[in-house]
């Protein structure tokens, strides 16, 4: 293993300097042994380490995009405070506490010969240690390989692993996030009585299996034309599915699974089936969601979508699909849009219409 990432970084550090002019693959994800990979459609990207054992630590590596943009470090878990070395296979590494900062069990730095430091070590190492607490760094060298190819710093000295000699100039500057237009409607709506009365026109087969919740479901205006209906579904031991619908407000009988985009590095809207965790704010236009992988809410996924009059947009998503003892819902981005109301809205360049963002 250690063999082909040795070739790997050599293959990656003879590219020629017209390789990272190419158009980056935003938003990305990706999983290697213990650690996983997550960039947004910005292009900052994060890598995880970490497992669901008792005193494991948690290592994380954050980078912006961008020429010039610095990694931040963070190793959270620590069985006692800041340690003063941490050992790679047994290898000590001194820390300098001028570099670091304590944030409750977490170590922290910016600093960038810290970080240079700490995955010069690593990447020879399978495991790190800080007074008892282990983190795995089975998968570390090709996440971080990963995150250079990704950010288009391979063969530049910007690189954390596949380092050359190469400036960055060529390394891609960072992505606008787009711009949604949230239109809540301003109108009154739906009563009890008329929630019910929808409810009962829905088509038979479109409520099978989502009946579990009576007096629960719930149904807002998007706009003088359609609503949407909250459905619950089924009920799980930490969360609960609903069935989220969209139709015309005088013809439930042509009512549908919202389609929505779920996955952003597929970038296709489909039917949702089912929404776990799903709640509606009429006041912002926003529809949320969240699904746990397991109680504690270490691993797992978060939505935000945003009505912009016609379709839901997705203004945010983050994500961990592997369960690593961290805070609960503290998940990699992978989707971040600006939500703005019609009275903020901007353009990049300005005009006439918009000022200028």
């Amino acid at each position: 293993m250690r063999t082909l990432i040795v070739s790997a970084l050599l293959a990656f550090s003879a590219l020629p300097a017209a390789a990272g002019t190419a158009k980056p693959a935003w938003p990305a994800y990706r999983a290697f042994g213990d650690w996983v990979v997550a960039c947004d459609n910005t292009g900052a990207c994060e890598a995880r380490g970490g497992s669901d054992a008792a005193e494991a630590l948690r290592v994380s590596l954050h980078r912006e995009a961008g020429a010039g943009a610095a990694p931040t470090l963070a190793i959270g878990g620590l069985a006692r405070r800041a340690p003063r070395a941490l050992r790679f296979d047994g290898a000590a590494l001194p820390l300098d506490p001028r570099d670091w900062r304590v944030d409750g069990d977490t170590l922290r730095t910016d600093r960038p010969r810290a970080v240079r430091a700490f995955v010069d070590a690593a990447r020879r190492a399978r495991a790190v240690d800080a007074d008892g607490a282990t983190g795995s760094l089975e998968g570390f060298n090709a996440a971080l390989l990963f995150l250079d190819d990704a950010q288009g710093r391979v063969g530049t000295a910007e690189a954390l692993i596949a380092r050359g000699t190469r400036d960055g100039s060529a390394v891609p500057p960072p992505r606008r996030p787009p711009q949604v237009v949230a239109r809540p409607w301003h109108g009154a709506q739906p009563d009890a009585e008329d929630t019910a009365r929808y409810l009962g026109r829905l088509p038979a087969p479109l409520r099978e299996g989502c009946t579990g919740a009576p007096g629960l479901e719930e149904m807002y205006a998007l706009d003088e034309d359609e609503v949407l209906v909250l459905l619950p579904c089924e009920l799980y031991a930490y969360q609960a599915s609903a069935l989220v619908l969209r139709g015309p407000r005088r013809a439930p009988e042509r009512a549908a699974p919202v389609r929505l985009v779920l996955d952003p590095v597929k970038g296709e809207r489909e039917a949702a089936s089912a929404v776990l965790n799903a709640a509606f704010d009429p006041a912002t236009a926003t529809l949320h969601a969240y699904s746990k992988g397991r109680g504690l809410y270490d691993c797992g996924q978060t939505h935000a979508w945003v009505y912009d009059g016609r379709e839901f947009q997705l203004v945010a998503h983050a994500r961990l699909d592997r369960c690593q003892g961290g805070e609960p819902g503290d998940f990699p981005l992978l989707w971040r849009a600006d939500a703005v109301r019609e009275s903020d809205r901007c353009a990049p360049t300005g005009s006439a219409t918009w000022p200028r963002c």
